[in-house]
């Protein structure tokens, strides 16, 4: 009774460190799909010097593990002058992967709508942003949403990357509390306890949207990991 005691008496704490890994979840996911969004609608809407540009930085990104580009983050930048805090560095690397993977999910919703309705559109007198706001981003976005879906679940559990730099988010707090009180199966499985409460019902979601295109004959936007 008395680790049972001792786990529940560490909930507030063990509690705020995951509401900084859900504040880092939030800011990366909005942050990335307003930035991901732009990129990918000029991705679309530029010319083949800017796609290839476009191009190269979604494959270094994506093809750089995540806790590579935290790190550069927190330790590249302040060799230039520029000085964050942890939580301000660490939002800013996660929003960086987070906008090139949402741009690949963007791009890849604009080009399942057919070309025809674009041209369409055109032809009746939009222009050519008008087209993309009005007929081509309403129709990308239903098939974008299951990866957009899956993407926030993703961002979730990427937070715990930042843990390793000395961020007090969930996993970091986690790691302390238990290295303090040798209590590692109970705080463990309040760890994994919060992550499903917060990560299954989203996943679920994403199913839910993914199935109900399926049963319109569409199919979603599916982007690899990196």
């Amino acid at each position: 009774m008395d680790r049972i005691g001792t786990a529940v008496a560490l909930l507030p704490l063990l509690l705020k460190g995951f509401g900084v890994t859900l504040l880092l979840a939030a800011l990366s996911v909005s942050l990335g799909t307003v930035f991901g969004t732009l990129l990918g609608c000029l991705y679309a809407w530029s010319g083949r010097a800017v796609r290839t540009l476009l191009f190269l930085i979604v494959t270094v990104v994506r093809g750089v593990p995540l806790v590579v580009q935290v790190f550069a983050v927190f330790f590249v930048l302040p060799s230039y002058g520029i000085k964050l805090s942890a939580l301000t560095s660490s939002a800013m690397a996660l929003t960086l992967f987070a906008s090139f993977t949402i741009m690949e999910i963007v791009r890849g919703g604009i080009d399942s709508v057919q070309k025809a309705q674009f041209q369409a559109a055109l032809s009746l007198g939009f222009s050519y942003v008008g087209a993309m706001k009005t007929v081509v981003l309403p129709q990308a976005l239903r098939s974008m949403t299951p990866a957009l879906v899956n993407q926030a679940v993703f961002m979730v559990k990427a937070t715990s990357v930042v843990s390793l730099f000395g961020v007090t988010e969930f996993l970091y707090v986690s790691k302390e509390q238990i290295e303090r009180t040798l209590m590692g199966f109970e705080i463990m499985a309040i760890v994994w306890i919060a992550y499903t409460l917060v990560c299954y019902p989203l996943a679920a979601l994403g199913r839910g949207f993914e199935a109900r295109l399926r049963s319109r004959g569409q199919s979603p936007i599916s982007v690899a990991r990196a």
